[in-house]
This record gives structure tokens, C-alpha cells and sequence, in this order.
């Protein structure tokens, strides 16, 4: 009930605010070093991923996972970009990203089957998969936040996680939450 409670106080207290006001790390900046850090953590060995270019919001019922002590440390949340839809221009060290379009990945997926994976495959031959991240949402300080991020190999390979994250320490994830697996 507890965790139902702060799920609710964090969209209430949720507001928008736009980079570079009083923020001391860049939207790039963020998303790949957390990005990285998760990919590490995985101990991926997929060096090529495809990443979705549109940002996906993220499922606020899904916070409701996280641990409530962590979450009251991160009151009041702030989506830090929410105005942003597009994830461009990234770059995470060690990975090779591949930028693809919600509307193209959409095109290749509508036929919900395994030859859809087969087509993934066959436009990106050497990719690990599909990665798909959410906009980021930080505390006051802007220095901690929650992130949701999606890995898709195949039809029944994937994971969606939610990540508590904190770009002041020298391990910037602090917690890697599971939501969902196939």
C-alpha cells in the first residue's frame, strides 16, 4: 500500500521543467552514461544495438516496484524532458547505436511474428537487439532519478527494467528493478 501511495504523490508532484535550467548534467550526458552503466551491468556482449528513436513515456504504475524508501529519497520527481520526444545523436562508449524510427520499427513489427524478428535481423545484421529508454525522471537536485529501459531480441527474448540511478556516484546505478521478462 505503501509503494501504491508514493506511485501516487510521485504523478502528483511531477512537473515539467527544460534542460539547462539549474541542471548540472546534459540530457546526452545522462542518458549515456546510465545507458552504458546498464549495458555493463548486463554484461552484454552485443557491441551494435538498435535504438528506438522516439522516447517512450514511462509506466508510473511501474515505480510502484521500487523499493518505497528509495522512492521517498527521490521526492518530488521531475520529468527532465518531458517536451523532448526524439533520442538523437547519442553515443555510449564500447556500443555502436543505430537510430530507428517508432514508424519503422512499427511497419517491420505489425505482423506480430517470428518473421518480423527475421526482417529485424535482416536490415540490422549485427545488432544485438532493440533498445527502447524512457524519458528521465529526476529529484529536485537533479543529480538522482528513475529511467525505464526495454532490451527486445526476439519474440520471447526481452526484459523491461526500471533504473534508479545516481550521477554523483562513482557506480551510477543503484538499483536495477525487473519489471517484465519473456
Amino acid at each position: 500500500m505503501t509503494r501504491v501511495i508514493i506511485a501516487v504523490l510521485f504523478i502528483i508532484v511531477s512537473k515539467t521543467i527544460v534542460f539547462g535550467q539549474n541542471s548540472p548534467f546534459d540530457e546526452k550526458t545522462i542518458y549515456s552514461r546510465v545507458i552504458s552503466a546498464f549495458l555493463r551491468n548486463l554484461n552484454t556482449e552485443e557491441q551494435i544495438l538498435v535504438i528506438q528513436r522516439e522516447l517512450d513515456k514511462m509506466d508510473l504504475s511501474e515505480i510502484a516496484f521500487i523499493d518505497s524508501a528509495v522512492l521517498r529519497s527521490l521526492l518530488p520527481l521531475t520529468s527532465f524532458n518531458a517536451n523532448r520526444q526524439i533520442l538523437d545523436n547519442l553515443v555510449l562508449a564500447d556500443y555502436k547505436l543505430i537510430f530507428a524510427s517508432r514508424k519503422e520499427l512499427g511497419e517491420m513489427f505489425k505482423k506480430k511474428s517470428l518473421d518480423s524478428w527475421k526482417d529485424f535481423y535482416k536490415k540490422y545484421p549485427k545488432s544485438g537487439g532493440l533498445l527502447k529508454t524512457s524519458q528521465i525522471y529526476l529529484n529536485s537536485s537533479k543529480t538522482k532519478g528513475l529511467i525505464y529501459i526495454s532490451i527486445l531480441k526476439g519474440s520471447l527474448g526481452g526484459a523491461g527494467y526500471v533504473i534508479y540511478f545516481d550521477m554523483t556516484a562513482p557506480e551510477i546505478i543503484k538499483l536495477t528493478q525487473e519489471i517484465w521478462v519473456s
